[in-house]
């Protein structure tokens, strides 16, 4: 079974070997939310620099890069398409930034992005957790991955809601449900019925999670009303200014 050390050096590599600059790579999905594997995979988040000289050609290079090798599963985003993502206040950038240090391998510029990710942490993030959470709702429903789409509509309703009230992004799952549900917050009567390796749920079941996913639909919505939390942050000059000086710099 591979190592999540192994695999972040492998991506860095496989970028290092297409002639890309890699800036900054961590582990998503199941590893960094403590979460079992049944199928064993490491998922390898990245961003990474194309060659300037590419940039200001008439043929653009690719924005992004995806390779399955083994158990590892890698994406990496050119960071000029990372920063757009970004800029529109997309999660799943957010969170990269946010892993957990152990879980990252990054250089000086990718120290630099990662100290950025916290500016992103705002109100915008509701509309993440809600989209990807009802995505992932909708892949139990039609019996697709079931008992992994389960538990993740679960995961980022209860990460939505808690971020929003608090200001804390917690990643193990366990962690987040034992605060959600120890602050009265709300506590499932379904989520013990999953499993991540569930081939199917019983339309009864189902019933009940369409049930508790309004329940949640509700407080998400009612946390970004109450949140803490700045409506929203306007990076574009930073992001900009960080781009070009790492293309001026001529790295790649």
């Amino acid at each position: 079974m591979i190592g999540t050390l192994e695999a972040l050096n492998r991506g860095w590599q496989l970028l290092h070997d297409m002639g890309r600059k890699p800036l900054f790579l961590g582990i998503r999905g199941s590893i960094v939310y403590q979460l079992p594997r049944p199928h064993q995979d490491v998922d390898v988040r990245g961003v990474y620099l194309a060659p300037t000289i590419e940039q200001l050609s008439i043929r653009k290079p690719q924005h992004t890069i995806e390779r399955t090798e083994g158990q590892l599963d890698f994406v990496g985003w050119e960071a000029e398409r990372f920063f757009h993502h970004l800029l529109k206040h997309n999660g799943n950038m957010t969170e990269l930034l946010l892993t957990p240090g152990q879980l990252t391998i990054t250089n000086d510029a990718g120290e630099e992005l990662r100290d950025i990710g916290p500016r992103f942490v705002t109100q915008k993030l509701h509309r993440y957790y809600r989209g990807y959470a009802l995505s992932q709702f909708k892949r139990a429903q039609q019996q697709i991955r079931t008992g992994k789409g389960a538990v993740y509509t679960y995961r980022e309703m209860y990460a939505g809601i808690w971020l929003l009230r608090t200001g804390e992004l917690v990643f193990p799952w366990a962690e987040l449900r034992a605060k959600v549900e120890g602050e009265g917050i709300y506590r499932s009567r379904l989520l013990d019925e999953f499993n991540m390796d569930r081939e199917l749920i019983t339309e009864d079941v189902l019933l009940g999670m369409r049930r508790e996913f309004n329940d949640l639909t509700a407080l998400l919505d009612d946390a970004v009303a109450k949140s803490p939390l700045p409506q929203t942050y306007d990076g574009y000059d930073v992001c900009n200014g960080m781009l070009l000086r790492w293309r001026s710099k001529g790295w790649v």
